[in-house]
């Protein structure tokens, strides 16, 4: 490995483009705009004057978020704090070099600017240009797997929560007629959250005290949660232990309505602005109360209850006046069992991607330190890194709740879009009609993004799309 300076590598090309405010973001278009947030891509342009078509791949850097993102496709940059990098000289291959970025750790100055920092790196480059290209792609195919571990994982999510639905409608509405009760019908016992700080331990000693942080997507993440000591412990539980399967809940900021249920063997205790529910198992399962408290017709009862304001809250008085629908218990008994089945199989994928990302960090340390035995990586020029098959597989829970398997295609979205007979549609809705069309895979965001626009490409496209002006957004139709 020999090293050279950021400016020796790297060219910045940030003055080749126009810049487009946020305000001007379309949520559908021809060409993708990129800025520094989390999303690959932030929305769409249909102005062919903002578009630079570089010959070669763009590293796009935030320099205010120190995200960066490898772009190999026509793109306009978007707001303000962003910088598109080239290669300069042909010294590296790009993607090499935007995998070598995102292994630094740049210092962080908050909301400044962070692109000094990054100029000051060296950058370690393989004597044999080939072994970059090698190491490209090793790391590629590290990443593709673990983005479809995660997108197996959001299917599941997705499944129980049109698994709910299916079988119980919507709680609030209630369109299948059940009894309605509050959600106090439901609880056995209702705990409010202990009022004074915790005080935590910089010890290790497997206490955890829930925030509301911790509580993410529906389930506890234990990550980066703080413990406390057995006296502290004690005294947060004196009113009650929270044990398995009862749902610990948000009640106050910016996660408010936030729940999730808690797991077996997990000594907890509740910290400020959570609550905890215990569902009566003479009228209600916990995965049940779990899933209705999760849905957004309820979120929404909840959120209007807190009203406005930076720090939104809701009395435990108010809540659990809340009405929702009451099934029978054996249905509701049936769907805890396939919440069960696809948990079991929620933890073995959330394991194997914990496993994923370790191997991810383990091959991008030892390819840039040179130590990674390349002579059996074939070199794939850039953007011919074809998409492993059959690496990963989403296999969904066998029940007869559960719609038959079905696979995802091209073929497949052209048989949904064309039933649509010539009515308008949006975005959100074709994801909803997929979504209820059960895949045992929904296909990745992008991917369905350039299947659309292929449909409306060519003198006799499937699609054309316009703008309503009454909705204020594109739409999309197809051509009878």
């Amino acid at each position: 490995m020999k090293k050279y300076t950021f400016d020796q590598v790297v060219e910045d090309c940030t003055s080749k483009f126009h810049k487009i405010k946020k305000e001007d973001y379309l949520p559908i278009g021809q060409y993708k705009i990129v800025d520094q947030g989390k999303e690959l891509v932030a929305g769409y342009t249909n102005d062919t004057g903002l578009v630079n078509k570089l010959s070669s791949a763009i590293i796009v850097f935030g320099d205010h978020t120190r995200i960066f993102k490898y772009i190999d496709f026509p793109l306009a940059l978007g707001a303000d704090g962003v910088k598109a990098l080239t290669v300069k000289n042909n010294l590296a291959d790009s993607k090499y070099l935007y995998y070598y970025f995102k292994t630094l750790n740049l210092t962080d100055a908050g909301y400044s600017r962070h692109f000094k920092f990054l100029k000051e790196i060296n950058i370690p480059l393989p004597e044999n240009f080939e072994d970059q290209i090698r190491i490209a792609t090793v790391l590629t195919r590290a990443e593709k797997l673990i983005a479809k571990r995660k997108e197996s994982i959001k299917a599941l999510d997705e499944l129980l929560k049109s698994t709910f639905i299916e079988m119980f409608g919507d709680p609030v509405r209630n369109e299948k007629r059940w009894e309605i009760v509050s959600i106090k019908d439901l609880c056995s016992n209702i705990i409010d959250c202990p009022h004074n700080t915790p005080r935590y331990s910089d010890e290790l000693t497997g206490l955890y005290c829930i925030r509301s942080a911790d509580i993410q997507n529906g389930y506890l993440n234990l990550n980066n949660t703080l413990q406390v000591d057995v006296d502290t412990f004690k005294q947060r539980n004196s009113r009650h232990i929270p044990s398995y399967n009862d749902i610990v809940f948000t009640r106050e900021g910016g996660r408010l309505g936030n729940s999730a249920r808690v797991p077996r063997d997990l000594n907890i205790c509740l910290g400020q602005r959570i609550m905890l529910f215990t569902a009566d198992c003479n009228t209600a399962t916990s995965e049940f109360l779990w899933a209705s408290l999760n849905s957004s017709s309820l979120q929404q009862c909840i959120n209007n209850l807190a009203g406005g304001g930076a720090a939104p809250r809701v009395n435990i008085k108010d809540l659990i006046k809340i009405k929702c629908c009451l099934p029978p218990l054996p249905l509701q008994n049936q769907f805890a069992a396939i919440v069960e089945k696809v948990e079991t199989i929620k933890q073995r994928y959330t394991q194997s991607l914990i496993e994923l990302e370790n191997l991810y960090g383990s091959l991008s340390q030892r390819a840039f330190k040179g130590e990674l035995d390349l002579s059996k990586v074939p070199v794939e020029k850039e953007n011919e890194i074809k998409e492993l098959q059959g690496e990963v597989e989403f296999t969904p829970p066998m029940d007869s709740k559960l719609s038959a398997s079905k696979i995802y295609s091209e073929a497949e979205l052209k048989r949904i879009i064309q039933s649509l007979e010539g009515e308008p549609f949006n975005f959100d809705a074709l994801m909803t009609m997929l979504q209820k069309a059960s895949f045992e895979e929904m296909p990745e965001y992008e991917e369905l993004k350039k299947q659309l626009y292929k449909m409306l490409e060519g003198t006799n496209p499937l699609l054309s799309q316009s703008f309503d002006k009454v909705k204020k957004e594109i739409v999309l139709r197809v051509n009878l």
